[in-house]
């Protein structure tokens, strides 16, 4: 029942599950608070999952799955996530049994939806087009033209609803080699003197 203004559920759902990482760090790094940090954690997923946002379903569990699984290894309190996990299993195994007809309800409206590309394809096939038309510098950031496959805003141009490809579209092989350093470069902390407590944190990053 949001009103998003000119943006969608995505970024609700994006902001909600960024925030999962460092509760659970806090969970893991503050003893006398780790059950109020962990309670936070689900609360924040489960937001992100009734944001009903595809990639939020996605990225929110695969964050909440890895954080989790860092806990219950990691931790100096393995014992207390290892056992809110095994709780958490089965209190969610009899919540999909109870509420079965509930879920199926909220979820078949994304479902039927199916996985459309909105628009995604064309825009990616253009992508390749503009590249080849302008491999080295690209074709610039207005290459898409008058195209209405992807609607945004009226003060931005077309773009590709997706970095990779819009950058071959605007920067040819410049900008997507410029990226890809930018990218190794981010991730070169993590390895230099690797430490879980840092793996949480890139979590938020990736």
């Amino acid at each position: 029942e949001l009103l998003f203004g000119w943006t969608v559920n995505n970024p609700f759902g994006f902001h909600l599950t960024i925030l999962i990482p460092p509760l659970m760090r806090g969970a893991m790094k503050i003893k006398r608070l780790s059950l109020f940090y962990f309670l936070a954690s689900v609360l924040v997923w489960a937001g992100a999952i009734l944001t009903l946002s595809r990639n939020a379903w996605i990225f929110s569990t695969l964050s909440f799955a890895a954080c989790l699984i860092i806990a219950c290894f990691c931790s100096e309190t393995k014992w207390l996530f290892r056992s809110l996990t095994l709780i958490a299993v089965i209190i969610g195994i009899f919540g999909i049994i109870i509420f079965k007809d509930k879920l199926t309800e909220i979820f078949a409206r994304v479902i039927n939806a199916g996985l459309t590309d909105n628009g995604r394809y064309n825009l990616w096939r253009q992508s390749f087009q503009n590249l080849k038309e302008a491999p080295v510098f690209g074709y610039g950031f207005y290459g898409f033209g008058e195209n209405d496959v992807y609607v945004t805003v009226d003060f931005l141009p077309t773009m590709a609803h997706n970095t990779v490809f819009q950058l071959i579209s605007a920067m040819g092989a410049v900008g997507l080699l410029s990226y890809a350093y930018y990218r190794i470069s981010t991730l070169v902390p993590l390895f230099k003197k690797f430490s879980y407590e840092k793996l949480m944190l890139y979590i938020t990053v990736f």
